[in-house]
């Protein structure tokens, strides 16, 4: 007796096998065309792993993406090769996860929806195959998140943990973003148990974090000195100082400072303005395809009408380390991705 072949199962099973083709076409086609554009931040990568002797001797960059391109050198690839491919590599397990917690989290059709329009998009094979850092973090954030919505017990906060480490750990302004998230999850779903979930969670992260911010505390007298440059380095943009002059002018800046020198209300007319670029600049940008923009603006309608936030103040806090910085005009142009 013949079995019936399930329809719905096998256009599931071609939906995953397509959605891991357009991953590895779209990196595939970035690396064959983009490869070949110098590094730029990421270059510093491999002679900050020769000289780091453990983990977390990265010196002023984070030690995430310094540690996978020290392993791939190791197994005896060059410099080039080890920070392009380290990204890629990552994007590679981070489509794939996301895809499995996407349709654990929202469904088969939202979750593989979803993933087609990520590993679809010209951006992400481009910053893929340039070694930002950015996405990484990115893969690490969305994993802490999806854990985060996860039965919790000891084992899974213990992984919810680990993912924001890491994501802080690639970028050190992450430790922001989880907090807020942390806080955001405890304001909707409240319960007494989930407080003191978040609480370790948090608790182990930070544990994890630390040995980055005591390294750089002893060895520069403060915990976040990278960021107190960077800090100043946007000061000094934000009033205005020519690219060509000394933006690092004036030495490290705290963000007390920072705020204090702009104003309480130029600093929260910034933070305005910057998630206002953000939706009507940046975002189109990264989207690539104006329809894709346009549903997503669809959905955060549907969501304020349905008075569904959560989802939206998440994205709100991811945004929220970058948003004093992004009124400032530093996004290099993107139209040789259009060529």
């Amino acid at each position: 007796m013949k079995q019936k072949i399930n329809l719905k199962c096998v256009a599931e099973w071609v939906l995953y096998g397509l959605t891991l083709f357009l991953l590895l076409f779209n990196l595939s086609l970035s690396w064959n065309l983009f490869s070949a554009r110098p590094l730029s931040d990421a270059g510093s990568y491999p002679a900050l792993a020769r000289a780091s002797s453990f983990f977390y001797d990265t010196d002023k960059r984070e030690p995430v993406n310094v540690f996978l391109v020290k392993m791939l050198m190791h197994l005896g690839l060059n410099d080039d090769l080890s920070v392009r491919l380290s990204t890629v590599i990552v994007m590679i397990i981070g489509g794939m996860v996301f895809l499995l917690f996407s349709v654990r989290r929202w469904g088969k059709l939202a979750g593989i929806g979803s993933t087609l329009l990520l590993v679809s998009n010209p951006w992400m094979g481009y910053y893929s195959v340039q070694g930002t850092n950015n996405l990484s973090m990115g893969f690490f954030l969305v994993l802490f998140f999806f854990l985060l919505s996860l039965k919790r017990g000891l084992t899974t906060d213990i992984l919810t943990a680990l993912a924001g480490a890491l994501a802080v750990l690639t970028r050190l302004e992450g430790l922001a973003v989880v907090g807020l998230i942390l806080i955001l999850d405890n304001l909707f779903h409240f319960t007494r148990p989930r407080l003191v979930s978040s609480l370790r969670i948090f608790l182990f992260l930070f544990f994890l974090v630390s040995p980055y911010l005591m390294y750089q505390w002893g060895k520069y007298g403060h915990p976040f000195q990278s960021h107190r440059e960077h800090t100043r380095f946007w000061y000094n943009t934000r009033q205005g100082m020519l690219e060509k002059g000394d933006r690092y002018k004036g030495g490290p800046m705290s963000l007390a400072s920072f705020f204090k020198a702009r104003g309480l209300l130029r600093s929260v007319r910034d933070m305005a303005e910057g998630y206002f670029m953000a939706f009507t600049r940046y975002m189109p940008r990264l989207f690539y395809y104006p329809v894709i923009y346009i549903l997503f603006l669809a959905g955060v309608l549907l969501h304020l009408i349905k008075r569904k936030v959560f989802l939206l103040l998440v994205l709100l806090a991811v945004l929220f380390p970058v948003s004093f910085i992004l009124p400032l005009d530093q996004a290099v142009s993107y139209t040789h991705l259009r060529a």
